[in-house]
């Protein structure tokens, strides 16, 4: 799912060209009808917001690129990742909406009780979200709670979470982000590099290609007719990039 074919990556004015075109089918005017799954909408919604977050990101991307933010831009596109994967999970897994919202009130919980620790009133129970805990607690399931299983339970995607450890090389402080921004001097000194020279820039351009069109599928995968099914082929096929959204067989 989602890999492109051919061994170069595109330059990164061909990504932003890319990119720009792919945005451009994205309409306020133009709303999107999600359908009913699973008696109710909120998988459809989950997969929408998250492919709309997955929009504003590119935007945001392209805004930095286009400032010579190039290393900037790393953790916008890991972030791409997390929300385009997911919304494809979504799209074909049922009850994954569910099972995501079971994840998430358990982590707004604990997140919840370590706030009122600082803030001084350790007994808050956070009640609505115990409730919505329990409400979806036969949904749970390890793949909501965990990004690398929702890659490898998907048909082709077992790439992407190679390329998400280096997306996050880059969007965490250590010893990667630390070297990018150094370079060895003749005379064995050091210096601050030029970050013009990014040398992941072209990868992860194309790699942000490759996510908004996973994301833009999952969402026409969802909504009633498939307004963009043909017009999201005819691009990938266009670009080598291969975006059938299907689970792997048990």
């Amino acid at each position: 799912m989602g890999k492109t074919t051919g061994t170069q990556p595109p330059t990164v004015d061909e990504s932003a060209a890319a990119l720009r075109e792919l945005l451009s089918m994205v309409s306020a005017e133009d709303p999107v009808t999600i359908q009913v799954m699973d008696h109710t909408l909120l998988r459809g919604l989950s997969i929408h917001a998250q492919v709309e977050h997955t929009v504003a990101l590119t935007r945001s991307i392209l805004l930095l690129v286009e400032n010579g933010m190039f290393i900037q831009s790393m953790p916008l596109v890991r972030m791409s990742m997390e929300c385009a994967v997911t919304a494809a999970w979504m799209a074909v897994t049922p009850f994954s909406g569910a099972a995501a919202a079971h994840d998430g009130g358990t982590k707004r919980l604990r997140l919840l009780k370590d706030l009122a620790v600082i803030a001084g009133e350790p007994d808050a129970d956070g009640a609505y979200l115990q409730s919505e805990i329990a409400e979806f607690a036969k949904h749970a399931s390890a793949e909501a709670r965990i990004f690398q299983q929702r890659c490898e339970s998907l048909v082709g995607a077992e790439w992407m979470y190679g390329y998400y450890r280096l997306l996050s090389e880059f969007s965490h402080a250590g010893s990667s982000l630390i070297d990018s921004y150094m370079e060895e001097m003749e005379d064995d000194g050091l210096a601050f590099a030029d970050l013009s020279k990014f040398r992941y820039t072209n990868f992860a351009l194309a790699l942000q290609v490759v996510l908004l069109h996973i994301a833009l599928t999952a969402l026409d995968e969802v909504a009633d007719g498939h307004p963009n099914a043909v017009k999201l082929k005819e691009i990938g096929e266009r670009l080598g990039i291969q975006s059938n959204l299907r689970r792997k067989s048990k």
